[in-house]
C-alpha cells in the first residue's frame, strides 16, 4: 500500500507549517502487524542515512520481538535519506513511513507516533547504539503496573570500558539534566537517550511540537510536569565511530535549550 500527500509544498513551507497542518509527502509501505490487527507493541525507529547500521539492527530487532508472546509491529521512519536506508527497509518486514524530505528527529517520531498501534510503544536510534536485546528490559517494569514510562539510562551503571558517547555529548547531557532538576525538582539521569518505552495512553497527555532532537527533552519535562509514573533502565551503548553523527552540536544543543525554558514556563502560564 503507498498513501502520498500533496506534492505541492517546498520544503521550507512545510516546516514553517508543521505543527498545524501535517500533510507533506509521506508514502506507507508493508504495513504488516505480524498476524496481528492489533499490536501490543509498536516499535518506532526514525532513520536518516543509516545504511551501514539499519539493515541488521532491524533483523535483531524482529528476533528480540519473536521471543515475547506478545504481537507487535516495526515501524520505520524514513526521513529523508540520501542513501540506501529506505531500499534496505523496503526489504524488510516493517512499515515504513517516508518522508520525502528530512523534517527532524522530532516530527518523525511524531509521524511514527500518528501510525503506531500498539497498546506499549518503543522508540529506538538506527544508529545502531541501542541494543535490541535490551528492549524486554524497558517493558518489564510497564507490563508489571510499576511504570508508564521506561527511560533507558546510559549513565545509571558505569561499568563498561566502552565509551557510551563523547566527552562533549556527555557534559551536554549533564547539563541538560541540571536545568531540567532545578526547573521541575525531578531528577532524570539520561535526558537525550531515545531508548524508551511507555503506555499509549501517555501520548494523550504530551504536547509535541518539536522538528528536532530536542523532542527527547520535550517528553522529558512533560512527563515531570504531568507527575505520569515513570522509571529509568540501565542500558549500554556504545560510540557509534563508522558513521557521522546528524546531531549539530552548536544548533540542536541551543535548540534543547530553549526547548527546556518555553516547554517550562508555557506550563507556568497555563496555571
Amino acid at each position: 500500500m503507498v498513501l502520498e500527500a500533496s506534492e505541492h509544498k517546498n520544503k521550507n513551507s512545510a516546516f514553517l507549517n508543521i505543527s498545524k497542518k501535517p500533510l507533506y509527502p509521506v508514502c506507507f509501505y508493508n504495513h504488516n502487524f505480524n498476524g496481528s490487527q492489533n499490536p501490543e507493541i509498536s516499535v518506532i525507529m526514525p532513520a536518516l542515512n543509516e545504511e551501514r547500521a539499519v539493515g541488521n539492527l532491524l533483523d535483531s530487532i524482529q528476533n528480540i520481538l519473536q521471543k515475547i508472546t506478545f504481537s507487535y509491529e516495526i515501524i520505520v521512519i524514513d526521513d529523508g535519506s540520501k542513501d540506501r536506508t529506505l531500499d534496505i527497509c523496503r526489504k524488510k518486514n516493517v512499515t515504513i513511513i517516508h518522508n520525502r524530505y528530512n523534517y527532524g528527529k522530532g516530527y518523525a517520531l511524531r509521524e511514527g507516533f500518528k501510525q503506531a498501534h500498539g497498546n506499549i510503544i518503543v522508540t529506538i536510534d538506527s544508529d545502531g547504539d541501542h541494543h535490541p536485546e535490551e528492549i524486554p528490559s524497558l517493558l518489564h517494569p510497564i507490563l508489571n503496573g510499576k511504570a508508564e514510562i521506561a527511560l533507558g539510562t546510559r549513565f545509571a551503571a558505569r561499568n563498561s570500558k566502552i565509551p557510551i558517547t563523547t566527552a562533549i555529548n556527555t557534559f551536554g547531557n549533564m547539563l541538560f539534566n541540571f536545568l531540567i532538576r532545578r526547573l521541575t525538582n525531578y531528577k532524570f539521569s539520561d535526558t537525550q537517550c531515545g531508548f524508551r518505552a511507555f503506555k499509549r495512553n501517555c501520548l494523550l497527555h504530551f504536547h509535541l511540537e518539536s522538528l528536532g532532537y530536542d523532542i527527547e527533552t520535550e517528553m522529558i519535562i512533560q512527563i515531570a510536569l504531568q507527575n505520569i509514573r515513570y522509571c529509568e533502565i540501565p542500558i549500554s551503548s556504545r560510540v557509534t565511530y563508522f558513521r557521522k553523527s546528524n546531531i549539530n552540536r552548536i544548533k540542536d544543543g541551543f535548540r534543547i535549550l530553549f526547548t527546556i525554558f518555553k516547554t517550562r514556563f508555557r506550563n507556568l502560564a497555563k496555571r
